[in-house]
């Protein structure tokens, strides 16, 4: 079982590693949730740079080892902000490097609220719903969002 949640001690130990900022963290159990390890925040940086992760965790489990955790992301650097997915394949220890999932502006959107389901038919699709707050003026749009990383495709 593993749980992602805001977590303001992981800002302070980001800020100090250095490689971008974290608000969030993670936790894992054996032992069917009777108990849970503190593990601390998922990767935020390289290969892409991701200057903050904040808020708004979810988690979803494909099988015992294979777990999702997305999270929004900002880069005011760059002027983005979205959603990111990295991936455990060691059952929720670790996650490797996010991926960018949704990019927008953050000066003409607010994206928050994201919430990650796994299809059950096939482990292979995942499903991001969030909140974007639409300031650019665009006429409203719906249409799939695929991952443009091949790691999160098995």
């Amino acid at each position: 079982m593993v749980v992602g949640f805001n977590d303001t001690g992981s800002e302070i130990r980001t800020i100090l590693g250095g490689g971008g900022v974290s608000a969030l963290g993670y936790s894992n159990s054996n032992n069917h949730g009777v108990a849970f390890s503190y593990v601390g925040s998922p990767p935020r940086d390289p290969p892409i740079q991701i200057r903050a992760v904040s808020g708004g965790p979810s988690v979803v489990c494909a099988d015992s080892n294979n777990f999702y955790y997305a999270s929004i992301w900002n880069d005011h650097v760059q002027s983005r902000s979205g959603v990111v997915i990295a991936k455990s394949v060691d059952g929720g220890k670790t996650f490797g490097a996010p991926t960018i999932a949704i990019a927008k502006p953050p000066f003409s959107h607010f994206v928050d609220h994201n919430w990650l389901a796994i299809d059950r038919s096939n482990l292979a699709n995942l499903y991001i719903v969030y909140l974007d707050l639409d300031f650019s003026g665009d006429v409203l749009r719906f249409g799939p969002v695929r991952p443009s990383d091949s790691a999160l495709r098995d």
